[in-house]
């Protein structure tokens, strides 16, 4: 038996030194008797039997039991007293340690303590952050040691604390009580945190969430900050750090400011982005964060300095710069443009993407889906607008913007109503406010909901809110003379709510020297008040109100003279003895308690308890609990309910219950808000339920002086209230089917049920109530149908409106003034569209408050007669529908926006002219001439100004609607727009005469109101008097200045003619563009030069003609015209034009007409009007869309050739309206471009390109549409055989095509047969007409040739005749030109003829593939292409030829460059396809083919390197065609092509690619990057891994290419691009295929240059996908207990290659085995090096050349040797043979690093680091090795592994996992020391790289361990040596 059961064994009672003893002793003999002799001492107790014992103990200790610590440990000090505690502890999690009582952990650190008593030894705390073998141990013993009290300050982390105080003096010295006890609590660790995060992945994942949680309820400050600092990515933890920040925010922790201010400083990007994340979960998060970014100082770092790494939370600094400038903060008007001017471009897009979400937002609210998210104002959304209108954006963004805007225009509107709703209406406003504090008074709202409350009034859109936000805040200033009469209780929560308040300052002192004065009395002061309540609010309580009300009129409800339902009528209160009053807080809380937890299996339990404490005084109170918290809320419990309050038998409390229902009841019948509100009628209609509950179904009457339904139906029907009074009484009768009484037929319920009859058939119900009442009748067992009707309803005045009308008069103020919103007697006969001289007085005049429906105008009619649609006519003619519709829109657009411009001209034009006449005319006794100066002035005035105020808001408006309606039937978005253009254009001066008519009509009748005593006045003057009568008052006011003429003075003997023509000029007052053109000669002072000098550019008087009148002085003096000034010019020009051409003779082209003729000059005018524009782009657009809407409607020549001229002209100005007209031209589906007239003009003006109208033309006729095939034959014939185009054939080969398809499916039309036979003929003919001319150049050439031949040889002839010898004429050979030359010359030209053939052939469009086929039959048979000699020429000819075509399309400019090397490929394809047997595919002709190819991109390469940049492009089609058509195959599943077939080519493929790498051919470098990374290439080598080698050599010639130009420096801007491009690359690969990378990382790694850091952690970051590597920074991370660490990573490529021949690889298993021969190190090492490479074969002379142009050593051979090393050691079997080859490796490898010079030890460092990988056995022992070689070596090697490490870790991600692990137990291990040695403090440059790496990789460091890099002394803390 041991030692530990010893122990237990003997009890708690007995002495463990005793035991001790015993056991000692037993020890002791047992070891005397075994030592025969000996005489040593043996070893008594060992660490094991120490840390068992203490297991033990703490394990089977209780809290009640007392085992002594103090005997314990003394009893084991007494036998050994040089035992390590510190290793008895560490051995604990392994001796079954499992504590299970805060006793265990107490009794292990007291233990420890009383042994090491006076050695100054701090308890070994880190033990339990180590990763134990029993997870459930580890989490039980962490539970009990943290809530162990007596032990917390023997558990503080030193070395990982989560806070310490150097840096963070400044806040040490404001919370100095505060940090001084979380500095000293256990939860101030970061390794607690670490340990509970990994033991939530372990099967203790409950405990230690649990334990987690405990943490945070005791230091929640400390357990969030522990976990942003230690970045957690567990799930669980991320979101459990983010709920409690928003805890944090929401000020439910203690310590809140402390928190955001630490938080701050260590993760401050982080705590923006929890912030933003927050804000985006829940907008109602926005406030507190405003509120600790204020607090915090950093608001305005946020929004005023902007930074463009922010961009991504851009939504969030916006949502909070609104906020912000709503409190007053900033000024968002000024912020928003500041911010775009800062960012640019960067924010568009975000910017757009806000603007679309707040109108989603609001749309939605508009539509009753209310989010609850506060949106923005319409202010602020035009501010947004605004400033992004003035910036420069893509077309693509600016159409966004402007989508946006139309969207917000239709939405503004009702915004705005919203926002100023209810605005005026101050009663509404006094009345929500104090609703406010009586629900504060009487408990049901607290005073931090009341808090919240006020920041949503505070910060809301609507104006009423924060009206009503302002009265809460005055009122305290405004009671405080009155708080010394204020009960205790209400004074003590007004004091709460204003504590902290910057605006009751004043009150606070007030408050603060009333309330102790009672403070006995209420035992509620204002000290309670929580520090970090929120200062922001503001309210004070209301004068007078009392918490429970006493007397029915007293109730919650209105007062009688606002009511509109008096026929509910509450009880009268019951008295008794004593005044109703609130029970005690305590009392409360059982009460409420009870009810909260009422059941039907306790209902008489807790009946019991309330019985117990209720007392008749409470009644009132619980009867307002029971009804406004439960049954108003709660309907599915009104049973329970009923059973409790019977159970209480308490009939008193029956009566106050009824009461109170009725009291509730009348408070929402009355109330406005439920009208409005769904869930104040669903309390209202679960009260008429609660209330049947109580009585009918009970069979208790509702007496009719509390309740009368009839009266209170009919006052619903009155009042226009049902919506309120029929769910309510329908609720209330259901349940009258529960009773015996009152269930049918009973009368008193019939005659109810009658007056809903009546209602549900007169009444014109919505759906809603009419479901009501079917709903009810349903439950009662009736049929509404069967119910007979009553006449109540019918047979009472309809709301005595007569009286009515008269009380409202009589309240009427003469001037204007109103008691109420309807009291103006203007406003309710505007109301009704008659206003005379009754309703205002001579001296009051206000603005008519005008609906759609006061139009009197029959707006329907007026546009049904006069209505213009030329733009839309073929629509409307085919679809009458539309028309009608389109007549519905435009009235609704109308009596939607003109009523208020109406409004607003006719009182700006009655006041001048009231003014005006009363002044000019105070001397005219005619009152006929006033009235009619009067008329004349007011209703040309009035015409003039509505149409001036409305125009352009119906423009926007109609266009926007006829868009949208167009859009929404199907119309494409191009004709939508070019129509809706064409609709406002011809109507919109029609809807402004509309409201010209209706302004002047209402004008007049109004300016006779006005006037109306003034006519009077004259009149009876004359009559009684006989004299005239003048305004002798108002002439003795007028004033004139000194030099004022006499002649325009007014006089008393009446105005002269001359006067009164000015009055009557405004007759002639021009209301819209037309009437300005027409009547501009009629003007005064108009001429006909004006237009000219407007537009400039020559003498205008030359002209002849004025186009347009531009009288615009503003315009004049500015030099630019609005885009709206600019298109109603252009609408009168264009109209003009239109008439011009559409008269002109049906032969005149443009080309004929003189310059001076009017049309051009129009023309010209156009054109000058859109650059004079001042945004000329929205200028071209809107003249462009109506002239495609001109140009489709015209018929003449002329007219075409102009409209399409004007239109380029447009397109040339704008590239944003050249693409959207030509995407509009090309592929909009509008039956209107079926014009062959239009269409060819449009080609040939080029703006349409024959492509996209081949394509487009194709799709038509595929699509059978029997108009799109008429036009296309017609425009076909007209552009092919007609040549009135500049295109031939080949423009529509797509076309041709579909019909050749139509007409071979027998439905072709006569006039397509006819056009393809005209066109096969006239191919025929241009053929022949080719060949001849091509014959006729041939014999040329060669008769040039043959007389250049004859020509040379007499020449020859003559010269050696001359000097006696035989003439060459005379020899055989008398040719220049080799026969086999010749020959091969010819054959070449053949090839060639061929593929141009075969080229002709395949871009026909008539060619299918049975002719392609016949075609490569019949070459097969022809040419020899089974001869390898043959096949080469054919196709080295054939791709000479498809390169020399390129060329020339390039110089020629052609756009069909790429042609013949597409029909070279396809060539290459049906050889493939046709040159195989029937079983297998032969690819001998791609083989043929791709050495042609790369023969010829070599020549290129050698001969004609000026060249590659023309051919890269045609060399990249040929060889990626080839991969696109074998795809397109394959994925046909043709059954030539398989999957062998293809897996084929790609190895095909690989070898052309291997033999042209940039090392051999640089000019194809990048073309060769794209091929092999090209999506058809490099993923199917990696589907097997036998073609993994190909990748593997494509990438290192890659790599190797680049190697030489890194290594020397000279990087060039292109071979950046290609290094990125291959990175990319690698990326990609390391994402998709890493187990490629994880096996051929180390060989590509050989071609690296040692400064490619980043590229060469992106290799060996790479691991197999199934892997999951561990976490690196786990504290005592142990790699030996890995399972990975015993395989071996896959080596699939022959390394030992690049040690040589010679015998260093044998050398070297010589050495690991027998550890010879000795002298291997420096052999090793001469070897290693390039000069021993190359001695052998390099002269001596040669040597020193060859090693200043190479590298010293020989990188491939180092990085072999030492995975060598590692292969051959993880190989062996045995242990010991295994342990004794490591050790001899090292020792070889110290040797060579000690004896290397730095290059040769840098590159051996490197090397062993490279194998630092994934788990894996030489992972495992290269880190072993480089520890040890660390731990062991001199400075020079640690330096050089320091530098190794560290310089891996600078770049950016990813990283090798292996080095981290490494690198890690380096800087963290202080067996190492690494931060006392001198290399680390060499210079400030390395102390700031070192410090930069330490916190990327342990961001835990403190700020003092950093310190110690700089003073030469290491903090980490003293532990034990690393075991090896």
């Amino acid at each position: 038996m041991g030692l530990a059961e010893q122990i237990l064994h003997a009890g708690s009672s007995a002495s463990v030194g005793d035991v001790v003893a015993n056991f000692a002793q037993q020890r002791s003999t047992g070891a005397q008797s075994n030592s025969n002799g000996n005489t040593s001492t043996p070893n008594i107790l060992s660490v094991e039997d120490v840390a068992k014992s203490m297991a033990l103990i703490a394990s089977h200790i209780h809290d009640g039991e007392k085992w002594s610590a103090t005997d314990f440990a003394k009893g084991i000090c007494s036998h050994c007293p040089n035992i390590s505690w510190e290793d008895v502890v560490y051995r604990l999690p392994y001796a079954n340690l499992n504590v299970q009582s805060e006793a265990g952990a107490v009794f292990i650190v007291e233990t420890f303590l009383v042994a090491t008593a006076g050695q100054n030894r701090p308890f070994p705390y880190s033990f339990m952050y180590e990763i134990w073998p029993d997870p459930q141990a580890q989490t039980a013993f962490l539970r009990c040691a943290l809530r162990a009290q007596s032990i917390a300050e023997h558990l503080v982390d030193k070395h990982m604390p989560t806070l310490v105080l150097d840096p963070l003096d400044s806040l040490y010295q404001v919370y100095h009580s505060e940090f001084l006890r979380i500095v000293a609590s256990p939860w101030n660790s970061l390794s607690l945190v670490l340990v509970l995060s990994h033991l939530l992945d372990s099967k203790s994942s409950e405990d230690a969430k649990i334990l987690l949680e405990y943490g945070i309820s005791q230091e929640p400050l400390l357990v969030t900050l522990a976990l942003a600092r230690l970045k957690v990515q567990h799930p669980r933890l991320q979101a459990l750090l983010q709920h409690n920040i928003a805890r944090f925010l929401k000020r439910e922790f203690v310590s809140s400011s402390l928190f955001f201010e630490l938080f701050r400083i260590c993760e401050k990007k982080m705590m923006l982005a929890f912030f933003c994340n927050l804000q985006r979960k829940d907008s109602a998060y926005a406030r507190q964060i405003l509120g600790a970014l204020i607090d915090l100082g950093i608001l305005n770092e946020i929004l005023l300095l902007p930074k463009r790494e922010d961009i991504m939370m851009l939504d969030f600094i916006v949502e909070l710069a609104v906020l912000a400038s709503r409190r007053g903060f900033i000024s968002f008007e000024s912020w928003f443009p500041g911010l775009l001017a800062e960012l640019g471009g960067d924010i568009l897009h975000a910017s757009l993407e806000i603007l679309h979400s707040k109108l989603q937002l609001e749309s939605a609210r508009q539509r009753g889906e209310d989010s609850g998210v506060t949106g923005f104002s319409s202010v602020e959304l035009t501010i947004i607008f605004k400033s992004l209108g003035s910036v420069s954006m893509s077309p693509n963004n600016a159409a966004n913007l402007k989508a946006l805007y139309a969207q917000f225009l239709e939405l503004a509107s009702e915004l705005e109503r919203f926002e100023n709703e209810f605005n005026a209406d101050d009663s509404r406003i006094e009345k929500d406010a104090e609703s406010l504090f009586l629900h504060l008074y009487r408990g049901e709202l607290s005073v931090e909901k009341m808090v919240d409350t006020l920041e949503h009034l505070y910060d809301s859109l609507q104006v009423y809110r924060r009206k009503t936000y302002t009265h809460v805040v005055r009122y305290p200033l405004e009671e405080f003379a009155f708080f010394e009469n204020y009960p205790d209780k209400e004074l003590a929560i007004t004091g709460q709510l204003t504590i902290g308040s910057p605006v009751v300052q004043l009150v606070q002192s007030i408050i603060d020297s009333s309330i102790p004065k009672r403070n006995n009395k209420t035992g509620v002061g204002l000290s309670d008040r929580q520090h970090d309540d929120m200062n922001s609010g503001i309210s004070g309580g209301h004068h007078g109100l009392g918490v429970i009300s006493t007397d029915a009129d007293d109730g919650p409800g209105p007062s009688s003279s606002a009511q509109v339902f008096r026929s509910v009528k509450p009880l009268t209160l019951v008295q008794i003895d004593e005044p109703y009053a609130e029970p005690s807080d305590d009392t409360k809380d059982k009460i409420q308690f009870a009810v909260n937890n009422l059941a039907q299996n306790n209902l008489e339990e807790k009946t019991s308890e309330v019985d117990n404490v209720l007392l008749p005084k409470h009644f009132v109170w619980f009867s307002q609990e029971i009804i406004v918290k439960r049954a108003s809320q709660e309907p599915n419990y009104h049973a329970l309910y009923l059973l409790f309050v019977d159970a209480l038998k308490r009939p008193l409390l029956v009566k106050c219950i009824l009461r109170e229902t009725l009291v509730s009841i009348t408070r929402l019948l009355n109330a406005e808000s439920t009208i409005n509100s769904s869930r104040d009628r669903g309390y209202l209609k679960n009260l008429g339920s609660w209330l049947g509950g109580i009585t009918l179904a009970r069979d208790q009457p509702i007496l009719r002086e509390n309740v009368s339904f009839k009266d209170l139906l009919r006052e619903g029907y009155s009042e226009n209230r049902l919506i309120v009074a029929i769910p309510f009484v329908c609720k209330l009768l259901e349940q009258a089917a529960r009773s015996t009484i009152f269930h049918p037929p009973n009368p008193w319920l019939m005659s109810i049920m009658g007056v809903l009859s009546e209602l549900y058939v007169t009444a014109n119900l919505k759906l809603n109530l009419a479901f009501e009442i079917e709903v009810l009748c349903k439950a009662l067992n009736l049929d509404v149908k069967e119910i007979q009707p009553s006449s109540i309803l019918s047979s009472t005045p309809a709301d005595n409106s007569i009286g009515k009308l008269t009380m409202d008069l009589s309240r009427a103020s003469v001037g204007g003034g109103a008691t109420s919103n309807n009291a103006n007697p203007s406003h309710a006969l505007a109301q009704k569209g008659d206003v005379s001289g009754a309703s205002l007085s001579s001296g009051s005049l206000q603005m008519l408050a005008l609906s759609g429906a006061d139009i009197s105008v029959d707006v329907l009619g007026v546009l049904t007669q006069h209505a213009s649609f030329q733009a839309a006519e073929q629509l409307f003619t085919q679809q009458p529908t539309m028309k009608r519709l389109f007549y519905m829109l435009t009235e609704r657009m109308i009596r939607e926006i003109i009523p208020i411009h109406v409004a607003r001209s006719v009182y700006v034009a009655v006041s001048c002219t009231r003014d005006t006449i009363q002044k000019d005319f105070c001397g005219e006794s005619n009152e006929e001439n006033v009235h009619r100066a009067a008329q004349v002035m007011a209703r040309g005035l009035a015409g003039a100004l509505a149409v001036s105020l409305c125009r352009e808001q119906l423009k926007s408006k109609l266009y926007l609607t006829m868009r949208e309606f167009l859009i929404g039937h199907s119309i494409p978005e191009q004709s939508a727009n070019s129509i809706a253009v064409g609709l406002v254009a011809d109507n919109l001066d029609l809807a402004c005469a509309i409201a010209e008519k209706e302004s002047i009509e209402r004008g007049s009748v109004q300016i006779d109101s006005v006037l109306s005593e003034s006519y009077l006045a004259r009149k009876r003057t004359r009559e009684r008097t006989g004299q005239p009568f003048y305004d002798i008052s108002r002439y003795n006011q007028l004033v004139y200045p000194s030099d004022f003429p006499d002649v325009l003075k007014v006089r008393l003997n009446g105005l002269q003619s001359g006067h009164l023509r000015v009055y009557e000029d405004y007759t002639q007052i021009p209301h819209f563009f037309s009437q300005i053109s027409s009547g501009a000669q009629g003007l005064p002072g108009s001429t006909g030069a004006a237009s000219g000098a407007e537009f400039g550019g020559g003498n205008t008087s030359d002209l002849g003609i004025t186009p347009v009148e531009l009288g615009n002085a503003a315009a004049d003096e500015a030099g630019k015209f609005t885009t709206a000034q600019c298109f109603e010019r252009f609408a009168a020009i264009i109209a003009e034009l239109d008439k011009i051409v559409s008269n002109a003779a049906p032969g005149v082209s443009l080309s004929q007409l003189p310059s001076q003729h009017e049309a051009c000059l129009f023309a010209r005018d156009i054109i000058i009007l859109a650059v004079r524009s001042a945004n000329p782009d929205e200028t071209a657009m809107d003249f462009a869309q109506a002239l495609v809407n001109y140009l489709y409607r015209s018929e003449s020549h002329l007219a075409i050739d102009l409209y399409v001229l004007l239109l380029a002209r447009m397109c040339e100005m704008s590239t944003r309206v050249a693409k959207e007209v030509t995407n509009w031209l090309a592929f909009a589906d509008d039956e209107r471009k079926y014009n062959v007239p239009v269409t060819v003009a449009l080609i040939n003006e080029g703006l349409v390109s024959t492509e996209d109208q081949d394509t487009q033309l194709a799709r038509l006729v595929d699509v059978g549409r029997p108009s799109a095939v008429d036009f296309a034959a017609r425009l076909l014939r007209k552009a092919v055989i007609d040549k009135a185009a500049a295109t031939g054939v080949r423009s529509f080969s797509n076309a041709i095509q579909a019909l050749v398809k139509l007409s071979q499916n027998g439905r072709a039309t006569p006039d397509v047969s006819q056009l393809l036979e005209d066109i096969q003929s006239s191919q025929q003919q241009q053929q022949e007409q080719e060949q001849e001319q091509e014959h006729g150049q041939q014999q040329q050439q060669q008769e040039q040739q043959t007389q250049q031949h004859v020509d040379k040889l007499e020449q020859q002839d003559t010269i050696v005749s001359a000097i006696g010898g035989p003439s060459p004429s005379q020899r055989s050979a008398s040719v220049s030109v080799a026969p086999e030359q010749e020959k091969r010359s010819q054959e070449t030209a053949s090839y060639q003829h061929i593929l141009l053939n075969w080229a002709r052939v395949y871009n026909h469009p008539a060619a299918g593939e049975a002719e392609l086929t016949t075609l490569v039959r019949q070459l097969l048979q022809q040419v020899p292409l089974h001869d390898t000699n043959t096949a080469a020429t054919f196709f080295r000819a054939c791709v000479e030829a498809a390169i020399a075509f390129y060329e020339q399309s390039i110089r020629a400019a052609r756009a069909n460059g790429h042609q013949m090397a597409d029909a070279l490929v396809k060539l290459v394809i049906y050889l493939v396809k046709l040159g195989g047997s029937e079983n297998k595919t032969s690819l001998q002709s791609l083989r043929m083919f791709l050495s042609s190819v790369a023969l010829e991109v070599s020549q290129t390469q050698m001969v004609t390197p000026e060249l590659f940049s023309l051919r890269q492009r045609p060399y990249f089609r040929l060889l990626c065609n080839v991969l696109y058509e074998f795809n397109d195959a394959h994925r046909a599943k043709e059954p030539w092509c398989s999957s062998e077939c293809v897996d084929e080519v790609i190895s095909i493929l690989g070898t052309t690619l291997d033999l042209l790498n940039p090392t051999f051919v640089p000019g194809f470098s990048f073309v060769w990057l794209m091929l092999v990374a090209h999506r058809y290439f490099f993923p199917r080598l990696m589907e097997k891994k036998g073609r993994w080698p190909i990748a593997a050599m494509l990438l290192e010639h890659q790599i190797k290419f680049l190697e030489p130009f890194i290594a020397d420096g000279q990087i060039t801007e292109s071979l950046k691009l290609l290094y990125r491009g291959m990175v990319c690359v690698i990326l990609v690969i390391l994402h998709d295929f890493p187990e490629f990378l994880a096996d051929y990382a180390l060989r590509l790694c050989d071609s690296i240059p040692a400064s490619c850091v980043q590229l060469r952690n992106l290799l060996l970051s790479a691991y197999p996908r199934e892997m999951r590597l561990p976490e690196p920074l786990t504290p005592n991370l142990k790699i030996d207990l890995l399972p990975e660490v015993s395989r071996s990573p896959a080596i699939p490529f022959d390394y030992t290659k690049a040690l040589g021949p010679g015998y260093l690889k044998t050398d070297l298993e010589s050495y690991l085995t027998s550890r010879k021969p000795e002298n291997f190190a420096s052999t090793a090492l001469s070897q290693l090096s390039t000069q021993a490479a190359t001695s052998e074969t390099a002269t001596p002379e040669d040597d020193a050349t060859a090693t200043s142009l190479t590298e010293r050593y020989d990188v491939a051979k180092i990085n072999a040797f030492v995975l060598h090393i590692a292969v051959r050691i993880t190989e062996m079997a045995e242990n010991s043979a295994r342990d004794e080859a490591q050790r001899d490796a090292l020792e070889l490898l110290k040797a060579m690093l000690v004896e290397a010079d730095p290059e040769g030890r840098y590159l051996i460092v490197n090397a062993i680091a490279n194998q630092l990988r994934f788990p894996s056995s030489h992972t495992y022992l290269c880190s072993r090795m480089i520890l040890a070689l660390f731990s062991k070596s001199d400075e020079d090697v640690r330096e050089c592994i320091g530098r190794v490490l560290v310089e891996r870790i600078l770049v950016n991600r990813p990283f090798p996992w292996g080095l981290l692990v490494t690198l890690i137990e380096i800087l963290r291990n202080p067996y190492y020391s690494f931060w006392s040695h001198e290399f680390t403090r060499r210079s400030p440059q390395i102390v700031e790289i070192l410090s930069a790496v330490a916190k990327s990789i342990h961001p835990m460091e403190t700020h003092a361990q950093q310190a110690g890099i700089v003073s030469g002394q290491s903090t980490a803390p003293q532990t034990s040596q690393p075991s090896a």
